[in-house]
């Protein structure tokens, strides 16, 4: 099968990927929902209320939470017969604000082992709530943009990437959302790791073993990115390889970083097997594994998008305090905080990470993350209306140009 069967991207015009990221980081992930809904909101301003981000970024990337984000703003709301549109940004914060607590329910003196001795949450609230949002009814293949959520498989010992163009010309890669959401929120110590079947008509079946696709890519926009140039490196209508990533629009959001972190070298060189999986209500090797992937991901992208900085918006909370960094910290004090973090993120500097020092530095004082947004929202509504002319265009002539599919 030819990759342009594959992969339905769209890379022609102006602007080709338009790719959405969003990272790990349990709870934190309502920190991006923020900035996620203040550029709902902007595009609505300039289309009409009914507009969804799925209408204006073509491939959609998350991991764990990031991925749950992802999913929800890519796949219809069933539980909302008047629109039958993709979840709204804003249903996505009461998603959060509503289960967080079932999800993450508090440590009690009878279960202060767990995470130990077992996973430290059974997972069954979430099953319910994904149930409740119909998701096991729904596959991979029907989601309203291209969707890419990383897992990792632990008996193969090797990532699975779920994506919906491959889902939809391969059963035995079109799992139901539920089974997708579930294996990429399975972080190791908090929730079980998840196993399922796939089957196809011919009678193959394939079998996953899967946990947080954060062990592999916290940060899923490198994965993204790499699905397109892969497809234009094999095709042959495309002369100029190097160019296309002057055709890349990419946000990526980050759910926020400790800052003044207490570990260090001398007391991290104390520790066994046991502090290094939980220690002080957090798991170090884990959110250190986590972070140095989010973190190299970040280099990686700003390198390649070098030439072209306008294309690439990063945006991070550095600041975060003390048990606010936690991913699953659930009380009614800490969500509130969060949803205030990620609105206050709105009016801090654009900063990007300085490759040599590790650290966040600004990008130009006067320009906040909401003008970056606001900027970035007018550049895709732009887009949007310049590629619905050209549909309708080819529509009559047929003699359109794409990479793959037309979205």
């Amino acid at each position: 099968m030819s990759n342009q069967e594959l992969l339905p991207i769209d890379v022609s015009g102006d602007v080709g990927a338009r790719i959405l990221s969003v990272d790990g980081g349990g709870v934190r992930g309502l920190i991006p929902v923020q900035l996620l809904k203040f550029l709902e909101k902007q595009l609505q301003k300039l289309d009409g209320e009914d507009a969804r981000l799925a209408d204006y970024f073509n491939i959609m990337a998350g991991t764990s939470t990031g991925g749950l984000i992802t999913t929800m703003l890519a796949t219809a709301d069933l539980n909302d017969h008047k629109h039958n549109r993709p979840f709204s940004t804003q249903k996505i914060e009461d998603f959060y604000l509503k289960n967080a607590s079932l999800i993450f329910p508090q440590p009690s003196k009878w279960n202060i082992f767990h995470g130990i001795f077992g996973p430290k949450y059974n997972g069954k609230h979430l099953v319910d709530i994904l149930e409740q949002e119909k998701f096991h009814e729904r596959r991979l293949c029907d989601t309203a943009t291209n969707l890419v959520i990383p897992t990792f498989d632990i008996k193969t010992q090797f990532p699975t990437i779920f994506a919906s163009h491959e889902a939809k010309v391969d059963p035995l890669k079109n799992p139901h959302l539920m089974d997708v959401c579930l294996s990429t929120t399975a972080a190791p110590t908090y929730f079980p790791s998840h196993q399922f079947t796939t089957n196809s008509s011919d009678g193959k079946t394939q079998v996953f073993n899967l946990v947080d696709g954060g062990v592999a890519a916290n940060n899923p926009t490198l994965i993204a990115m790499n699905l397109v140039t892969r497809a234009v490196h094999q095709d042959t209508r495309i002369v100029d390889k190097k160019e296309h990533l002057d055709h890349f629009i990419v946000l990526s959001l980050g759910t926020g970083l400790e800052e003044g972190i207490e570990w260090d070298a001398k007391k991290a060189a104390t520790w066994g097997s046991l502090k290094w999986i939980t220690h002080d209500g957090r798991t170090p090797l884990i959110e250190s594994i986590m972070n140095a992937s989010s973190d190299m991901v970040n280099i990686h992208t700003a390198l390649m998008l070098h030439h072209v900085k306008e294309n690439y918006l990063r945006i991070q909370e550095w600041q975060l305090k003390g048990s606010e960094a936690k991913m699953d910290l659930s009380t009614d004090e800490n969500l509130r905080n969060l949803v205030k973090k990620g609105q206050e993120l709105l009016d801090k500097p654009v900063r990007s990470l300085n490759l040599e020092t590790g650290r966040p530095e600004t990008v130009k004082n006067d320009c906040t993350n909401r003008m970056a947004l606001t900027k970035m929202a007018e550049r895709l509504s732009k887009e949007k209306k310049l590629r619905d002319k050209r549909s309708a265009s080819s529509a009559l002539s047929m003699n359109g140009h794409s990479v793959g599919i037309n979205i």
